[in-house]
């Protein structure tokens, strides 16, 4: 039988990925909550793929750009539903 784990946000239907940094880490949105600019998305990927994080962190916040985490969110759907 499988385990019923916490739903996690990278397996949510409403997490779009974005790009990983350091190879490892991954970083999105939910596109309930806000879509970023696309433009503005890829010069801040451009900059993390360089090893430059500042313009990711000083805009992740007001993009909603975040790294997924186990969730208790009310609007969570599973990617892989039993």
């Amino acid at each position: 039988m499988h385990d019923v784990a916490s739903p996690h946000c990278s397996y949510c239907q409403h997490f779009e990925h974005c790009f990983q940094t350091d190879l490892v880490v991954e970083w999105g949105y939910c596109s309930l909550k806000r879509i970023p600019p696309q433009e503005e998305l890829e010069r801040i990927k451009e900059k993390a793929e360089l090893g430059d994080y500042s313009a990711l962190l000083a805009r992740a916040t007001e993009f909603g750009l975040f790294v997924p985490t186990n969730t208790a969110c009310e609007q969570f759907e599973d990617l892989y539903p039993f």
